[in-house]
């Protein structure tokens, strides 16, 4: 849909049309120099005369340019109309000039999409505005950046693509991600990088995210920055979580454990407790021993001792817990890795919260 059909009201919402989803608040501000109303007045003898009907069209000029500047943002955050729009004009001054700051304020929201919804919008749709066409301007001017290898992202770059939520680039910021990611975090500003995704809150760039993970042609260090990437926008979907252990290597599916361990969902639904019963399932029948326990015969007096052989082919004593010469256990974790009865934990906790709150409800 055009930026140019976002349906526009100044009541609370539509009728016979609901509201799906809240984007937040607006604004737009257009701002016009006095000099421009003083070259009206000018020539004004009759306030009935002519020049009034022109002096009319110029403000409805203003209020549209305001107005559409508004739909601009509001579409460019996945929105599909505006409530509440409200239109208030204020006088400012600089360096001893006056100006009017024509503003726009409303809140953007995603409306249901019903074939009379098209009805509401009766703007002629065969223009572009100057700030469409700033915006498809600075959007090629940032993407150029992007895609060239060694270049770094700006403040101004993460504001554009962070602010319009450019989802167009959410796969070659990835990939300037990795760039960077595997020379030095300093060059690749990551909390701008969790913010814009953050924002995005969309279920493919999310599933994007995990498909990662699952790439075996990508360096362990990306892998461990986007799974950290994940934990700290809370980005835990317990669906995804389940392919990550079913088709990963062993390293993706300690990844998963992480994810689980130490990240949260944006929101919970009924659904999530059968989800969380799926994967405790499969936790609990994929992760098992990596290593043998075994008898061993001592070369004095024949005396038996218990051993396990660990999968790097060190043998330890049955009491020593972690491997002497990789410092793993027996099912192949480090000290301070997340093992699956961690996550089988946490699992089960979320499970019971989610219970208490359906049955309160």
């Amino acid at each position: 849909m055009s930026y140019k059909k976002v349906a526009v009201t100044t009541t609370n919402g539509f009728d016979n049309l609901n509201t799906i989803s809240y984007k937040g608040p607006i604004t737009a501000h257009v701002v016009v120099g006095m000099n421009f109303f003083k070259d009206f007045f000018s020539s004004i003898t009759d306030i009935f005369g002519g020049k009034s009907k022109s002096y009319q069209n110029a403000l409805e000029k203003i209020n549209y340019e305001v107005i559409d500047q508004l739909k601009f943002r509001a579409h460019s955050l996945g929105a599909n109309s505006i409530v509440g729009l409200k239109v208030d004009v204020d006088e400012i001054g600089a360096q001893g000039k006056s100006m009017l700051m024509i503003s726009a304020i409303g809140t953007a929201i995603v409306c249901e999409s019903k074939s009379k919804f098209n009805e509401i919008s009766n703007q002629n749709d065969d223009y572009s505005s100057l700030e469409q066409f700033n915006f498809v301007q600075t959007k090629l001017k940032f993407y150029e950046r992007l895609v060239k290898p060694g270049k770094t992202l700006d403040d101004k770059f993460w504001d554009f693509v962070s602010n319009y939520q450019v989802k167009e680039f959410y796969k070659d910021i990835v990939k300037k991600y990795e760039e960077f990611v595997n020379r030095t975090l300093n060059e690749f500003n990551k909390k701008r990088f969790i913010q814009y995704y953050s924002q995005l809150d969309d279920k493919e760039c999310t599933e994007f995210l995990y498909n990662i993970l699952l790439d075996k042609s990508k360096a362990e260090l990306f892998k461990n920055s986007i799974a950290n990437s994940l934990v700290i926008m809370n980005l835990l979907d317990y669906r995804l979580v389940i392919e990550l252990i079913e088709n990963g290597d062993f390293a993706t599916q300690k990844i998963a454990i992480y994810i689980i361990c130490k990240s949260n969902k944006v929101k919970y639904y009924t659904s999530d407790i059968e989800d969380i019963d799926k994967l405790i399932d499969v936790i609990l029948r994929l992760f098992s021993d990596r290593g043998e326990i075994s008898i061993k015969t001592g070369s004095m007096f024949g005396k038996e001792k218990q051993i396990w052989l660990c999968e790097c082919g060190k043998e330890n004593d049955i009491k020593i817990e972690y491997c002497v010469k990789c410092y793993k256990d027996i099912k192949g974790f480090e000290e301070d890795d997340y093992r699956p009865k961690d996550a089988v934990k946490k699992l089960k906790k979320d499970k019971q919260i989610l219970q208490q709150i359906i049955s309160s409800s």
